[in-house]
C-alpha cells in the first residue's frame, strides 16, 4: 500500500467538531505545490476547512485577523518574514 492510499484510508470520513462548527485552518507556505498538497489532504477530513492559503508573513497575519483560525500550519522560512514572526505577532496580540 502506498502513502497516498494509506492517508486516504486514514482520513476519509474522519470528523473533527469544535463546539458544533467547522475547524478553520490557514496554510502558510511560499510553495504553491506544498500549500495545494496539504490542502488536498486536510480537506479530506470532515468538518475541517482551509479558509486561506498564504505565501508570506504579512498575508498570513491579515488572514489570521480576518478568519480567526483554529489551526495554523506555518512554514518557518517565507519571503518577507517567517512563521516565527507570525507566532511572535500572535503572542504580542494575545497579551493585549
Amino acid at each position: 500500500m502506498n502513502y497516498n492510499s494509506l492517508l486516504m484510508r486514514e482520513t476519509t470520513g474522519y470528523s473533527l467538531k469544535k463546539h458544533g462548527t467547522d475547524m478553520k485552518i490557514i496554510i502558510a507556505d511560499d510553495s504553491k505545490l506544498i500549500r495545494d498538497r496539504i490542502t488536498e489532504r486536510v480537506e479530506l477530513i470532515d468538518n475541517v476547512n482551509v479558509v486561506a492559503q498564504t505565501t508570506n508573513s504579512f498575508e498570513t497575519i491579515e488572514e489570521i485577523n480576518k478568519h480567526k483560525p483554529d489551526v495554523l500550519l506555518l512554514d518557518i522560512r517565507m519571503p518577507e518574514g517567517s512563521g516565527i514572526n507570525v507566532l511572535k505577532y500572535i503572542q504580542k496580540k494575545k497579551k493585549r
